[in-house]
C-alpha cells in the first residue's frame, strides 16, 4: 500500500490502534520482519484490527533458511489474537503471508518471542 499511514512499520510500532493494510482490493499478501541477524523464537503473535471487521481466512508462517524461505506454520483466522507456539526457529526473517481474505487483511501486530527453554 502506498499510503504510509497503513504502511508495514505500523504492525510493529506497539501501538494496538494503528495497523498495516493492503490496498483495498488485495486479497493475499506478505508482511516480512526483518531482525537485521539470526534470531530464535518458537511463539509468533499475530492480531487483526478488530474495529474493522474479521478479515483474514487463511496464513502461513515462513522462515528465511540460506537464501529460501521455509514454510513452518499454516493456519485458518487470526482475530483478536493468533499464537503460534512450535519448535524454535532460528532466521534473520520472518514473513506472514496472507493466503486468503475476505477483504484486505488488516495486521495491527506481528512479533515474535522466544520461551524459557
Amino acid at each position: 500500500m502506498s499510503d504510509p499511514a497503513f504502511g508495514p512499520d505500523k504492525a510493529v510500532d506497539e501501538n494496538p490502534d494503528t495497523y498495516w493494510a493492503t490496498d483495498d482490493a488485495t486479497k493475499s499478501a506478505e508482511l516480512i520482519l526483518d531482525f537485521g541477524e539470526e534470531r530464535d523464537f518458537n511463539v509468533v503473535s499475530i492480531r487483526e484490527h478488530l474495529p474493522l471487521g474479521l478479515r483474514v481466512d487463511d496464513w502461513a508462517l515462513d522462515a528465511f533458511a540460506g537464501d529460501e524461505w521455509q514454510e513452518f506454520a499454516r493456519g485458518t483466522g487470526i482475530g483478536a489474537r493468533r499464537l503460534w507456539r512450535g519448535s524454535v526457529q532460528r532466521s534473520p526473517k520472518l514473513r506472514l503471508r496472507i493466503v486468503a481474505a475476505s477483504a484486505c487483511p488488516a495486521i495491527a501486530e506481528l512479533s515474535v518471542h522466544a520461551e524459557p527453554r
